[in-house]
């Protein structure tokens, strides 16, 4: 995701990859900040199987970092955040509920 790159070049160099590896296993969810959210959330999934094991602070900053591009690609575009937010909480409740 070209977006993607052009902003997290001064990431850590394994925080940029497990941010890259999440997005490239998330389907196209038609824009930047919905795809970038999914990724988020299949990260948090990770982290919750892990559970409280230091490997899931991994995929939490992958989450962090995901959910804070998702924030700033719909500011980019001109949407507003409320959306965002609504989709992003929906998400995670149902995540939370399995």
């Amino acid at each position: 995701m070209e977006w993607l790159v052009e902003r997290d070049a001064d990431s850590p160099a394994s925080l940029r990859q497990d941010v890259r590896d999440a997005v490239a296993r998330t389907p196209d969810a038609g824009d930047t900040a919905a795809t970038l959210t999914a990724a988020a959330i299949a990260c948090l999934d990770e982290a919750l199987t892990i559970g409280g094991r230091r490997a899931a602070a991994s995929p939490l900053l992958a989450a962090d970092a995901l959910l804070t591009w998702a924030a700033e690609a719909a500011a980019e575009n001109g949407s507003s955040l409320a959306p965002l937010a609504t989709d992003t909480a929906t998400l995670l409740a149902a995540l939370i509920e399995e």
